[in-house]
């Protein structure tokens, strides 16, 4: 597990102490002194957390999204000065496909050419220490398509609010993308609001870190805000922030899917009224980074931030099971369906790809258990199988157009077709289904019911194994092999024919257990369950439940003694959002 660490001259390099939050273990370097300017600029982004699955069902959700857009659209025409900021495009798109043709969208499109309206980078609000680095890409790439395409813009700013935890890699990506600048609004550090956020490869990402959690600025669109108490505590926390952070200072005005009103532009005129060395100014995301510029003598921090919400991984098990079957099963089938639109086989389906990966990204979105609860998370397991099923069709497909030009030497033998989607030679396990057909008649294969022979592409004989036949007009065959050297991206032929008698092979494991001793000395203590191949000797002690592992290749136990120390099963006892960013960095 990473630790965020310092890496500029003269700063203490942080350990890892068991019991503090990750926010805590952001030691060593304190806060730079700043000489206080004689005004500090305050960027105000209107915005809504654009919340799936949290405040209702996925459908409630966006029409609550069209409707947050909507008044956004409504008030910038009104004033030339207000700012809005849409943070997820799947919201945005579900706007899209509702309002086609209309004069609503054609003045969406126009305040985001105007900048006055700036649009996410991502497509949606997902974890980003639980995907794997493919899926976190593509909700990247997805997002960026989305605003290109629809809108003719290129965010360069990044923002994964409510997002309680950061995978070290994650500026990488960014940098990678075209996005230089992010937003953090939970789990960074309480002592720094902007910094610099480096990978391990180098790349580095400018961030704002909202100290105050990204509610923070919600409160300069409330009715009393003016009152003397709630405007002196606004002035004192701006003050606080300023010292965590040179220069001027970005704000987040908005929340779980709150809709944007006129009240914030006339609160915040009273405002810089009512303090001269404060101004405050609406703008989005990438005014303040572009007002901010590269600021020099930033903090370097890098490393993970892991996962800061209790019992969110044990307790969404279920729903993440299927992601990475999923995300595999899309990436084989993009690869060999490339292969295929490469030779002329078929077509490449380029949107039905975009379809599922935009569901399966938006099954790993960051809300669980909320208001839609269980309609929202049997949702997401939908798109997962969506994933899996279709995604399985079209791999096939495409396996099958290759399979069926396979050319087959072997006169009297049926072709088994091994792939290998990945980026490097691979040996591995095959478990293959065949059916075996008579010439004429399916039925007439009495030769193969004899005993059947596997062979590769030179005639060599391959070691096998059959799990189960069945019988009908024709004898299906599920077999197991190992398949040696198949090519990256490619594939390599076994052949199946009828072997009269049929070829023996050795053992390739041998299991002894306890409980075949029981006829013969039914009072003795128990036993040892043994499994055995030519690599390793699994032994586990039927009385305690011990395992030793013993591996052969280096005549040693690697294991001695293997037990259970611990076992829990830890509900979710407490909403996430009784825990506000404060009490994690105590």
């Amino acid at each position: 597990m990473g630790v965020w660490k310092y890496s500029a001259v003269g700063v203490i390099i942080c350990a890892l102490i068991p019991g503090l939050t990750p926010g805590a273990r952001l030691q060593g370097q304190q806060a730079a002194e700043h000489t206080t300017p004689a005004k500090v600029d305050v960027y105000v982004a209107p915005f809504s957390h654009l919340d799936l699955f949290w405040a209702g069902t996925r459908e409630e959700d966006l029409a609550r999204g069209n409707r947050v857009i909507a008044k956004a659209i409504q008030i910038a025409d009104e004033h030339p000065g207000f700012r809005f900021f849409i943070e997820s495009n799947n919201f945005l798109a579900n706007y899209v496909e509702s309002h086609k043709s209309s004069q609503q969208l054609a003045d969406l499109k126009r305040l985001v050419k105007e900048g006055r309206i700036e649009i996410a980078a991502n497509w949606a609000n997902i974890f980003l220490n639980m995907p794997g680095g493919e899926v976190l890409a593509r909700n990247i790439l997805y997002g960026k398509l989305y605003a290109q395409d629809v809108f003719g813009v290129s965010p360069r700013v990044m923002s994964p609010t409510d997002i309680p935890g950061f995978t070290s890699q994650y500026p990488q990506l960014l940098r990678e993308a075209g996005l230089p600048f992010m937003l953090m609004s939970r789990m960074g550090p309480r002592d720094k609001s902007l910094f610099n956020w480096s990978s391990p490869d180098g790349s580095k990402v400018e961030v704002w870190n909202e100290i105050y959690g990204y509610c923070w600025g919600a409160q300069a669109d409330s009715p009393d805000i003016l009152n003397s108490p709630k405007k002196e505590n606004l002035f004192n926390q701006i003050e606080r922030v300023h010292a965590t952070a040179p220069g001027s200072i970005f704000m987040s005005s908005g929340c779980d899917l709150w809709a944007p009103t006129r009240k914030l532009i006339s609160n915040l005129e009273t405002l810089n009224q009512d303090r001269p060395s404060v101004h405050f100014t609406v703008g989005t995301p990438q005014d303040f980074f572009n007002a901010v510029g590269k600021a020099p003598d930033l903090p370097d921090l890098s490393g993970e931030i892991p996962m800061g919400w209790p019992h969110v991984v044990d307790g969404i098990l279920h729903l993440w099971q299927q992601t990475v079957p999923a995300t595999n099963t899309l990436i084989t089938a993009e690869e060999f369906s490339a292969i295929n639109s490469a030779l002329g086989y078929a077509e490449y389906p380029h949107q039905e790809f975009g379809t599922l990966w935009k569901r399966l990204i938006e099954s790993m979105d960051h809300n669980h258990d909320g208001q839609g609860g269980q309609i929202g998370d049997n949702r997401k397991l939908e798109y997962e199988h969506l994933a899996i099923i279709r995604g399985g069709e079209i791999l096939r497909d495409m396996l099958r157009n290759i399979a069926e030009r396979v050319e087959n030497p072997i006169a009297k033998s049926f072709p088994i077709v091994v792939f290998n989607g990945l980026g490097w030679q691979r040996d591995d396990f095959v478990k293959a289904h065949a059916t075996i057909y008579g010439d004429v008649i399916p039925a007439r294969i009495e030769e193969y019911k004899r005993g059947l022979r596997l062979v590769d592409e030179k005639g060599k004989p391959v070691p096998f194994y059959v799990e189960q036949t069945s019988d009908n007009i024709s004898r299906a065959v599920d077999l197991i092999f190992v398949a040696h050297h198949i090519p990256s991206l490619g594939y390599k032929t076994y052949y199946l024919k009828s072997a009269d008698p049929p070829d023996s092979f050795p053992a390739t494991s041998r299991v002894l257990l306890d409980r075949d001793k029981d006829l013969k000395d039914p009072r003795r203590p128990l036993g040892v369950d043994s499994m055995e191949n030519d690599f390793y000797r699994v032994e586990v002690d039927k009385a305690t439940g011990e395992v030793s592992v013993f591996d052969k290749q280096l005549n040693r136990e690697v294991a001695r003694d293997m037990r259970i120390a611990a076992q829990k099963s830890a509900g979710r006892t407490t909403s996430r959002r009784n825990w506000t960013p404060a009490a994690r960095f105590r």
